[in-house]
């Protein structure tokens, strides 16, 4: 007989799987052998384990760093309709003439080595005004050292950008120094460059917190 009840430690999606192939009676019956419920013969329709894996997740961009003449490549991950948790990682997020950007970078091999790029986009006539840029990489994983850039300048090729996302792309360059680095100056801190090119999302949890309307303040 199988066992129905999956232990309070597995996968969600594994329970399921479990429990899905636990309808009652033994494994005989499930087939359907002779003297089932079922068709004679008959054996139920079950998923291969393939169909349970999660599927890739696709990307809608790229950047590359260059820390100390060491180049490292980035993808940007495309997030997945209606998951909260699971946003765009390059995106938009506008209030009135303001909008903020952010995209983040994922190590193909480690997805918990990071790189992210911010900047606050202040709209001018046709275009947009770039203030407060920041980029921030966790080299060895997100519970690894991180490291900030100092006296960074991002030098923008694309910039076609509304409240629903876009498209952009450019290049950056500046000082990397280990966090709470006060200047570029600092010990430890290595130069800089780098690019990026990616589509851009829109960010609705982001805007709500702007707005007022999820919980936060405009």
């Amino acid at each position: 007989m199988k066992n129905c009840e999956p232990s309070p430690f597995a996968p969600a999606i594994l329970a399921l799987a479990l429990l899905a192939g636990c309808g009652g009676g033994s494994d005989d019956a499930r087939a359907g052998a002779p003297g089932s419920a079922g068709s004679p013969g008959t054996a139920d329709a079950v998923p291969p384990a393939a169909a349970a894996r999660a599927p890739a997740r696709a990307t809608m961009g790229t950047m590359v760093t260059t820390i100390d003449g060491q180049a490292s490549d980035w993808e940007i991950l495309a997030g997945v309709p209606g998951d909260e948790l699971r946003r765009p990682s390059a995106t938009v997020a506008s209030h009135g003439p303001l909008m903020l950007f952010s995209l983040q970078g994922t190590a193909a091999e480690d997805r918990s080595r990071q790189a992210s790029l911010s900047a606050n986009l202040m709209r001018q006539g046709d275009g947009f005004t770039a203030s407060q840029a920041e980029l921030h990489v966790h080299p060895e994983g997100t519970r690894g050292p991180g490291l900030e850039a100092r006296n960074l300048e991002i030098h923008w090729d694309r910039m076609e950008l509304d409240a629903t996302g876009g498209h952009v792309s450019g290049r950056f360059d500046g000082v990397l120094c280990p966090g709470g680095a006060a200047s570029a100056t600092d010990a430890g801190c290595v130069p800089l460059e780098g690019s990026f090119d990616s589509e851009v999302g829109t960010d609705a949890v982001v805007k709500g917190i702007l707005d007022g309307t999820a919980g936060g303040r405009p």
